[in-house]
């Protein structure tokens, strides 16, 4: 769809610029290599991905402080770059600490959080422990509801996982009221 590899050379660019104006512990040069990780994801390459979010993430320790919500996000895009190379454990360990991060600075209910609960409900589904999923998901559900509202493709998104994770513990009668509850967004 996009030109990676133009807007990645762009980026580099970009870097070669920032560094020696701004020096290598900015907080705009660690957005700089945010993007270029979240573009070498998004392209494949998740060993050069998981090394640019590592980089940014120190220069965003640094600059910023390890509570801050841009250390956050990033550890956050480490878990779902682990999650994509199969390291669950991995990716749950990232999740914890974005949320971690989230609790200490942003309202219970903010969105960031539902999502957080979302990824390590995923997390530790995919490592079998469907009782934490369905909790996790459960906050994710109920935050995304508080706050978003019944209509948001959000909160369909919960009640998906909700009805997938009731689907693989055997509960399929009580799956299936889950995936009710999305269809009508599958249908829009």
């Amino acid at each position: 769809m996009g030109d990676y590899e133009g807007a990645l050379a762009n980026s580099k660019e970009g870097i070669a610029i920032q560094e020696p104006l701004l020096g290598k512990n900015h907080p705009d040069v660690a957005t700089t290599y945010y993007n270029i990780a979240a573009l070498l994801d998004d392209m494949g390459d998740y060993e050069g991905a998981l090394a640019k979010y590592k980089e940014c993430l120190a220069i965003f320790e640094s600059a910023l402080g390890e509570d801050h919500l841009s250390a956050a996000s990033t550890h956050n895009n480490i878990g779902l770059v682990l999650k994509n190379m199969g390291d669950h454990e991995g990716a749950l360990s990232k999740y914890k600490e974005t949320l971690a991060i989230q609790e200490a600075v942003l309202d219970k209910d903010h969105p960031d959080v539902a999502c957080s609960y979302n990824n390590i409900g995923s997390a530790v589904q995919h490592m079998g422990d469907y009782d934490s999923a369905l909790a996790n998901h459960k906050k994710a559900l109920a935050s995304r509801l508080s706050v978003l509202g019944k209509d948001h493709h959000d909160v369909a998104s919960s009640y998906n996982n909700i009805g997938l994770v009731l689907w693989k513990m055997g509960d399929f009668e009580g799956a299936l009221p889950k995936y009710k509850e999305c269809l009508p967004f599958n249908c829009q």
